[in-house]
C-alpha cells in the first residue's frame, strides 16, 4: 500500500504541476518536493521524466474521455450532446479556477503545443488521442444525420473540425481566464455540424 501511495502521490503532483506550468518548466526535484517523496524513490518508479509524463497524459486522457462519454450518455439529441461537451468542459475549467484562480485550458492540448514540434513520439501519441476524441464526436454526428438533424455528409472531417474548434475555445478561455467562454461559444460547434459558414451577429 505504501508503494502504491508513493507512486500515486508522484503522479498527482506531476499532474498538478504540469497542468499549471507545462512539461519543461517542471523538474523532477519539484515533483518530488510537492509529493513529499525522496528523489531516489522517483527513479524507482519512473526511469525518466518522460515516463511520468506518460502517466500524466494517460490520467488526463482518461478524464477527458470520461467527460466526452458523459456528454454522449445524456438523454438529449445528438447535436445537444456535442454542445454538452462544451458545457462539461466549462464546468471542469470552473472547478480548476475555483481551486487555483486560473483557467488551465486542456492539459493535453497544452502539452501538444509544447512537445509535438521537437518530440516525435509525443506527437504521435497526441495524434492518436486527438483521433480518439474526434471519433467520439463522429458517432454523435452520425446519429444526428440518422434522425435528420443535419445533412448527411462524411462525419469524421466535421468531427475533427469541431474538436479543433473546442481546442481553440479552450485556449481562448485560458487567455481570457474565463470558463464561461466555453458555453458562450458552444453554439459554434453546432453551426460547424450544420455546415453553416459564419457565426451569427
Amino acid at each position: 500500500m505504501r508503494k502504491k501511495n508513493t507512486r500515486e502521490r508522484l503522479i498527482k503532483s506531476a499532474i498538478d504541476l504540469m497542468m499549471a506550468k507545462g512539461y519543461h518548466a517542471v523538474s523532477v526535484n519539484e515533483i518530488c518536493y510537492d509529493a513529499h517523496v525522496a528523489k531516489g524513490s522517483f527513479y524507482h518508479y519512473f526511469p525518466a521524466k518522460w515516463d511520468i509524463l506518460k502517466e500524466v497524459i494517460k490520467a488526463r486522457d482518461d478524464f477527458y474521455k470520461d467527460l466526452f462519454y458523459r456528454a454522449m450518455a445524456a438523454d438529449i439529441s445528438p447535436l445537444a450532446k456535442i454542445r454538452r461537451i462544451f458545457e462539461l468542459a466549462s464546468q471542469d475549467q470552473q472547478s480548476v479556477m475555483d481551486a487555483t484562480g486560473k483557467v488551465a485550458g486542456c492539459t493535453i492540448g497544452n502539452l501538444t503545443l509544447e512537445l509535438s514540434y521537437a518530440d516525435e513520439p509525443a506527437r504521435q501519441l497526441f495524434q492518436q488521442l486527438f483521433a480518439d476524441y474526434a471519433a467520439i464526436i463522429s458517432q454523435a454526428l452520425k446519429q444526428s444525420m440518422d434522425i435528420g438533424e443535419i445533412p448527411r455528409r462524411p462525419a469524421l472531417p466535421i468531427a475533427q473540425a469541431i474538436f479543433a474548434y473546442l481546442q481553440g475555445i479552450l485556449l481562448l478561455a485560458k487567455t481570457e481566464n474565463s470558463p464561461q467562454i466555453l458555453e458562450q461559444f458552444a453554439d459554434g460547434a453546432i453551426m460547424i455540424a450544420q455546415g453553416l459558414k459564419a457565426y451569427p451577429a
